[in-house]
Parts: structure tokens; sequence; C-alpha cells
């Protein structure tokens, strides 16, 4: 009868290396797209005066809306060959059944929190991929409000100027 890969499962040696590039690259990975979130809102964020046309700058956006969207799709398959790797490595490093690496389908959150719980549980030390992880998506989501204020206080004083005058 096949066994689970639960939480149940044999303890590995406490003195094992849980840390892998694999992991650490995949809690990072996602920061590349970053400049391309900001170039995506250059048309409106309140920045000094750019010397260029609204057409060179609607190329900009659409092109980083491309770049953005392709580099989506590129961040998500690094993230679930990574997370092979990183299986293969805790596998040959004698961790018990550690978390699948399938599970990054659902996305690298899923994947870091899952492997970091298993880990933790397998060899009692391993969390910081988590934390970690968690810290970085807290303020990418500060930034992304910081950009939607910015971009609806800009809208909404350009729609008041243009009513008014």
């Amino acid at each position: 009868m096949p066994t689970t890969a639960g939480l149940d499962a044999p303890r590995a040696r406490i003195d094992l290396s849980v840390q892998t590039a694999h992991i650490w690259t995949i809690v990072f990975l996602p920061l590349v797209l970053l400049p391309l979130v900001y170039m995506l809102q250059l048309p409106w964020l309140p920045l000094p005066p750019i010397e260029a046309s609204d057409a060179q700058l609607s190329d900009i956006n659409l092109l980083a809306r491309i770049l953005l969207q392709g580099g989506s799709f590129a961040v998500f398959g690094f993230t679930v060959a990574l997370a092979f790797w990183d299986y293969r490595t805790l596998l040959n490093r004698g961790i018990p059944a550690p978390f699948h690496w399938a599970l990054a389908l659902f996305g690298s959150l899923v994947y870091v929190v899952g492997r970091s719980l298993v880990v933790r549980a397998r060899t009692g030390h391993g969390l910081s991929p988590l934390v970690t992880k968690v810290v970085i998506d807290v303020l990418a989501l500060a930034a992304v409000i910081w950009i939607a204020v910015t971009f609806l206080s800009s809208l909404f004083d350009n729609l008041a100027g243009s009513m008014t005058g």
C-alpha cells in the first residue's frame, strides 16, 4: 500500500542541510518583474516632465505589458522547474517524502509554504524561505496599493482639471 507524503512521514537527520539555491531563487524570482510593473505605470505616475510624446509613452506602455505578460509566464515556468530540482535535491540529501514539486503549479507561495512546513516537520528547521517569501509578498502588496492610489489620485486630478477647464 503506498504511503502518503503527509507530515507523519519519518523524520530525517537534524544535521541535514535543507537550504538550496532552488528554493531561494523561487522566493526572489518574482522580483525581476518589478521594473516592468513600474514601466507599465509611467504615463500616469506624477514624475518630472518627460520629453516624450504620447505615442512614445504608449509604445513604452505596450512593450511593458507584453514583457510583463511574457515575463510572468517565464517566471511561472522557471518556478515549476526550480521546484522539481529542489524536490530532487531534498530527496538526494535524504529528506524523506519532501513536498511534491508539482504543487508549484498552484503558485510559488503554495510551494514555498508547503515545502517549508514539510521540511520543518522532517528536520526541525527550514522556515527561513517561508518567512522571506511572506515579507516579500507583503511589501509587494504595499507597493501595488501605493501604485493604485497614486494612479487613481492622478486620474481624478486630471478628470477634475478637464471638467473645469
